[in-house]
């Protein structure tokens, strides 16, 4: 009997670890926190088309550094939307063409056109890069394309604010000049 009861007490329970909640949100240290917001999961109510979030869940997504600037007043709109095309000109240009077409025909291949479409991806970036100002290249491709600070560029401590305006100025300048 007190051999049985030693063996009980050396038992223990087994490990339930506790299921993940719909609303975890990863680790909360800073480097994870980076560019991240926190913002309420709403959907639309098909009854009453109001936007709504009865269980109050929340959700992380990813701001870039030009949402964060514009929110702060720091760039326009106007700006906003010049640093989004060019973005979006400088991300195509590192596509490569789908795996998968949706029709495929059994035929030989054509690389040449692929080819054709990188070029096209390419020649857009570079005529809209062309648009930036030589002086403001540097802050324009940190923050926009590789969405660093201006930092990045040469303008720390006391000139971060010097960074702010020039990216200002060349956000503005571009706009300007695609329209």
């Amino acid at each position: 009997r007190k051999g049985d009861m030693m063996a009980a007490k050396r038992r223990k329970k087994p490990h339930k670890p506790s299921a993940p909640t719909s609303w975890d949100m990863g680790p909360d240290t800073p480097a994870a926190r980076a560019g991240k917001v926190v913002r309420d999961a709403n959907y639309t109510d098909p009854e009453t088309g109001k936007e709504v979030n009865p269980n109050g869940v929340k959700r992380l997504e990813r701001v870039d550094l030009v949402e964060t600037y514009h929110r702060r007043g720091w760039i326009s709109k106007r700006g906003l939307v010049a640093a989004e095309a060019l973005r979006k000109a400088y991300e195509a240009t590192m596509r490569s063409p789908p795996a998968i077409n949706p029709i495929q025909v059994d035929s030989s291949p054509k690389p040449d056109e692929n080819i054709a479409v990188q070029i096209d991806r390419t020649s857009r970036y570079v005529a809209l890069m062309g648009l930036v100002d030589r002086d403001h290249r540097k802050v324009v491709a940190a923050v926009v394309l590789e969405d660093r600070t201006p930092a990045h560029a040469g303008f720390k401590g006391r000139r971060y604010q010097e960074g702010i305006r020039v990216l200002h100025e060349a956000l503005e300048l571009l706009a300007d000049r695609m329209s």
